[in-house]
């Protein structure tokens, strides 16, 4: 649920210091007996995917929806790192507020003003598109879900797969479940969730007859080579990295003769 429009301190930083350090404790710790200005958001699809599932499962809730955001395009509306906020508020890296759990997660504040720049998909379409078919493993009941996250993000690390034809299909019905300018990083999050034996490069070229007629929007280029060319490597956060680079490798087999610009 969005914050009500009316209620938001604009800018942020006019809050008093106190009561902004308690409204993001509140907010990081699902309270929300303290109204919030922020909705939260993930870099990691493997950590949202498994929040739906606990959301389903766990906790009996229904119609969820899974919501990708091109932050490039917001106007009016600033996104923080979590963990910069917990830092500037001194909120203390202990217990339940350890940053560690929170590197994901980006607290966006106020109202999304520019409806183009989200989409989103029906979970049970997702899951009917071949989710557990793809990862059986991501299914649970459990409502620990950090415990879970940290599980399987070290299961996908360890234990590598090989990708045939049809688990690339799959992943391609994920993607498809969203509007054409985001299929192809869901698509290729979903690829990049689990480590695989081979690089992204040979990957992609062993199937790009069914991925190559996916979407690579022009104005996803730049943030896809400025987040190769600055090396990201998200050491707790493997999967983001393994998106980046599948996105790269992607970039760079669409236009094997580089890009250029006037």
């Amino acid at each position: 649920m969005e914050p009500d429009a009316r209620t938001l301190h604009n800018p942020f930083t006019t809050l008093n210091i106190r009561l902004a350090r308690h409204m993001i404790e509140s907010h990081l710790l699902y309270l929300y007996s303290q109204p919030s200005e922020f909705t939260s958001w993930s870099s990691s699809l493997l950590f949202v995917v498994l929040h739906a599932i606990r959301k389903k499962y766990a906790l009996g809730e229904n119609d969820l929806r899974i919501c990708i955001l091109d932050t490039r395009r917001l106007r009016d509306t600033t996104i923080y790192p979590a963990t910069a906020l917990m830092k500037v508020y001194d909120i203390q890296n202990v217990d339940k507020l350890k940053f560690q759990y929170y590197s994901h997660e980006y607290l966006l504040h106020g109202r999304l003003q520019n409806t183009g720049c989200y989409d989103l998909a029906d979970f049970d379409d997702l899951e009917q598109a071949g989710l557990y078919q793809l990862y059986p493993e991501l299914y649970h009941r459990t409502k620990d879900l950090i415990k879970k996250v940290l599980a399987m993000r070290e299961l996908f690390t360890e234990r590598p797969i090989t990708w045939d034809q049809s688990s690339i299909r799959v992943t391609k019905r994920l993607g498809q479940c969203f509007r054409a300018q985001f299929e192809l990083p869901v698509a290729l999050g979903f690829v990049g969730l689990r480590r695989c034996m081979e690089n992204e490069t040979v990957i992609l070229q062993r199937h790009w007859n069914i991925l190559r007629d996916l979407t690579l929007p022009i104005s996803y280029l730049g943030a896809v080579h400025q987040a190769a060319d600055a090396e990201v490597v998200e050491d707790d956060l493997p999967e983001v990295t393994r998106l980046c680079l599948f996105l790269r490798a992607f970039t760079d087999l669409s236009f094997p003769n580089g890009l250029w610009c006037d």
